[in-house]
């Protein structure tokens, strides 16, 4: 019975070990996440649902958030994603979304465009509010 103990506890020192040191290396390289919401007039309908997907979205752990418009940014890499004062207006023109984000790790679009209106986005995930 003394050796499962034994085993027992150094089981739980090396494992806790393991996961403390994980949480440390992933908290000190976060994974970089561009997030592009599209700011077009007819996007206003469902602007109410932006915020909880941006929730959602934001509650990956281990990653920063940079939030853009297609017309440019909103903010900065942070923890949390917030619109801030961003309303829809204006046309919708996602023509320059493709170049955005070299370099990140996941590139997110958030738009209610059909299909038909969207440029070729290799390596985005489109969601829809």
């Amino acid at each position: 019975m003394r050796a499962f103990f034994l085993w027992l506890g150094v089981s739980a020192v090396v494992w806790g070990g393991a996961a403390f040191g994980l949480d440390r290396y992933f908290e000190a390289r976060p994974a970089t996440v561009l997030v592009v919401v599209d700011t077009a007039f007819a996007m206003e309908g469902e602007w109410a649902a932006v915020g909880p997907l941006l929730d959602r979205i934001d509650n990956a752990s281990y990653s920063q958030f940079a939030l853009m418009g297609p017309r440019g940014p909103i903010h900065g890499p942070e923890a949390e994603l917030s619109l801030g004062a961003t309303q829809a207006y204006g046309a919708r023109d996602l023509s320059a979304v493709s170049g955005f984000g070299a370099g990140t790790d996941r590139r997110i679009l958030v738009t209610n465009a059909p299909d038909s209106e969207l440029p070729d986005l290799p390596g985005w995930e489109v969601l829809r509010p």
